[in-house]
């Protein structure tokens, strides 16, 4: 890899896609003085968070709501430090989500807890107690900055865990309830079939319901809000902030192979057969592509295997496995 901006390293990093995971990479691979460029096969940054326009209307395929919209709190200074909401306008939609169901009612999420609560109680008295323990646990959780600066599990020692602590009590306990119970379990409970359907379609059921409960907590208190514009300006901005750093993209690059070298990555080689080396590889392309693709196979296990028969399995959880895989190359 030639150089591409200042190296206080003089070690080199090639990235494999150019979302927001992947420039999210690479501008933080320059903050921390490594030479880095990004290889992607389209044309223009986002992959998955991109958005288009169409006779006067935004099409947005990603972004329906960004947590930590709200400046001054610890998420949003991470996307101020990638360039992700620079000069970008939010606003606060008043209905988060609405379901109409095949007897005509319907049911409406808004933004605001206490209307949510009282709108779904009303339409079903005998869910009430489940609804108010529901939301409850959401209000518990308003106001509460959830990242607080908290770093990577893998970089904390055991001291640091400790400090963090005390800022982890208070919705240590709403996790522990409902970061154990799906949402597909939590509409199994009520006894009106419209709210059942509804819960089921507004999020993937095998999500944990803590994640529900934290977005409701967001919403509420202004900070996950709709970027006006939709999602691929925010993915324009981070591009320019890590070009900024001194990052490059080489746009219609396609990757066929990561190189692997005494059983570590050492590069990347191109659909046109060129190869590039580098000192490490990060790959923030899908992970089907990159486990089965580009590394052809040779790390992924039996759990690997079962995970891709088994599509009905959370989102999240795919990807944390797909994640495992490519740091056992070497490749992440």
């Amino acid at each position: 890899m030639s150089d591409t901006g200042t190296s206080r390293t003089g070690r080199s990093i090639a990235i494999v896609g150019a979302g927001i995971a992947g420039m999210s990479a690479g501008c933080y691979a320059q903050m921390n003085g490594y030479r880095s460029r990004i290889y992607e096969m389209h044309t223009q940054p986002g992959g998955l968070c991109t958005a288009w326009q169409r006779k006067g209307y935004t099409i947005d395929y990603c972004i329906h709501w960004l947590s930590g919209s709200k400046p001054g709190g610890s998420m949003y200074r991470l996307w101020e430090e990638i360039g992700l909401v620079r000069g970008v306008e939010f606003v606060d939609l008043d209905e988060f989500f609405r379901y109409e169901g095949e007897d005509g009612r319907v049911v409406t999420l808004y933004r605001d807890l206490d209307q949510t609560e009282q709108h779904l109680c009303e339409l079903s008295p005998p869910d009430a107690p489940l609804l108010r323990e529901f939301f409850g646990a959401a209000r518990k959780l308003v106001g509460k900055d959830m990242m607080a600066d908290v770093p990577p599990r893998e970089a904390m020692g055991a001291l640091q865990g400790l400090k963090m602590a005390p800022r982890m009590l208070p919705y240590l306990r709403p996790f522990w309830k409902w970061g154990r119970v799906t949402l597909d379990e939590v509409a199994g409970r009520f006894r009106d079939s419209l709210l059942a359907e509804a819960f089921r379609a507004m999020w993937p059921p095998q999500s944990a319901a803590f994640f529900m409960i934290a977005t409701f907590a967001w919403l509420h208190e202004g900070s996950a809000g709709y970027p006006i514009g939709g999602s691929l300006p925010l993915a324009k901005n981070v591009e320019h902030r890590y070009l900024e750093l001194g990052g490059e993209v080489r746009y219609g690059a396609c990757v066929d192979q990561i190189l692997v070298d005494g059983g570590r990555a050492a590069g990347v080689r191109l659909a046109d057969g060129s190869e590039e080396p580098a000192d490490q590889v990060i790959s923030a392309a899908d992970g089907h592509a990159t486990i089965y693709g580009m590394l052809g196979g040779r790390y992924a296990g039996e759990v690997h295997r079962d995970l891709y028969e088994r599509a009905a399995l959370p989102l999240t959880f795919l990807r944390r496995e797909h994640t495992r895989a490519a740091r056992l190359s070497g490749a992440a």
